[in-house]
């Protein structure tokens, strides 16, 4: 999950393209995708994905693991993102990384249900009870770091902007212990994921304590 905070105008796309290479296999956001055909040696063309954002999120898939190399000038501090209801991919323009997500999203008006996720974590706004906040995963808060891309479920539309880290004072700390997973997985090898906020009742008991649930597929583990 892919985003940049590097301006390269109208050539975006093309100068990605060249950046991946010779490791690139797909590009893709919402809208569109676009994928590399090794024996023509070239890129093949989308009349939908004709650009790259640093607003917007992509799923980028590579042969193999790949450093990209991007030259272009620092997306304004600024810069609006515009969020509709349901599923939006975000791209993340700062160039200043270790933000707790908290902070990060300091500039959105949250609603119960709303939902940011990475590549491996989430995050849900819960406002219930009299009681309204974000749960987190695994009492593991989500830092927000530049070139990663990530998805905002929204209730209602807004735009908000980004801070940078002279405005906040990050990285929030957590008082959860948390244990080592027994089941690992590598989110790198699935192009989507899925959430799953639920309270866990053993022998008709509602439980705390550590406890592992995890999910598997023709027997290999794809979360826990």
């Amino acid at each position: 999950w892919f985003s940049t905070y590097i301006k390269q105008g109208n050539d975006g796309l093309s100068l990605l393209q060249n950046a991946l290479n010779p490791n690139g296999v797909e590009i893709k956001n919402r809208e569109g995708f676009t994928r590399y055909y090794a024996g023509l040696k070239d890129w093949s063309p989308s009349q939908t994905l004709t650009s790259v954002s640093t607003t917007k999120m992509y799923m980028i898939k590579t042969s193999k693991a790949h450093t990209l190399k991007l030259e272009g000038s620092f997306e304004d501090e600024n810069v609006e993102i515009t969020i509709a209801p349901g599923w939006n991919w975000i791209g993340y323009p700062v160039h200043e990384e270790g933000i707790s997500f908290e902070d990060a999203l300091s500039n959105i008006e949250p609603a119960h249900g709303d939902i940011i996720k990475s590549q491996s974590l989430y995050a849900q706004y819960i406002d219930m009870f009299g009681t309204a906040g974000w749960a987190v995963e695994n009492g593991e808060s989500l830092i927000m770091n530049p070139g990663e891309g990530y998805k905002y479920y929204s209730n209602k539309s807004q735009e908000f902007r980004f801070p940078y880290s002279t405005e906040v004072n990050s990285k929030r700390e957590t008082s959860i212990e948390t244990i080592d997973n027994y089941w690992l997985t590598d989110a790198n090898q699935y192009s989507g994921n899925m959430t799953m906020l639920a309270m866990l009742s053993v022998d008709g008991e509602i439980v705390k304590g550590n406890y592992e649930v995890a999910a598997f597929a023709n027997g290999e583990c794809r979360g826990s």
